[in-house]
């Protein structure tokens, strides 16, 4: 079990953190406020579908055709802490470094589209 939890974890890890390091460089280095958030929906979605693979395969090879809720449950959790590790050590690792211009600017990024809704915050 443990050695499912780290291949699919690392599966599911990988497509998370692959594609979200080439969104950046499709985008670039300043982004966008609000960009195509339904992209990133159906990244998540597709990454942690790998669970429902792991644990019918894992339930099909190593249990013989049968497995029971905690134990699917416990895979499941499990492949999702290792995939959710590797997101976040992504995240360290590509947001981590000093961006003193991107830092200023997102603010005003965030209140350009507010002040069109709301113009008090502007």
């Amino acid at each position: 079990m443990k050695r499912s939890i780290l291949i699919f974890g690392a599966i599911a890890g990988a497509i998370i953190f692959g594609t979200m390091c080439l969104g950046f460089v499709i985008v670039g280095p300043e982004g966008t406020v609000g960009g195509p958030q339904w992209l990133g929906f159906l990244v998540m979605l597709l990454g942690f579908s790998v669970i429902f693979v792991a644990v019918k395969q894992h339930r099909e090879r190593d249990l013989g055709g049968v497995i029971k809720f905690g134990r699917a449950f416990l895979l499941g959790l499990g492949i999702t802490m290792v995939a959710s590790l590797l997101y976040t050590i992504g995240i360290g690792a590509t947001e981590g470094r000093p961006a003193p211009r991107r830092q200023r600017s997102r603010p005003d990024t965030y209140r350009v589209p507010m002040a069109r809704w709301h113009p008090s915050t502007g």
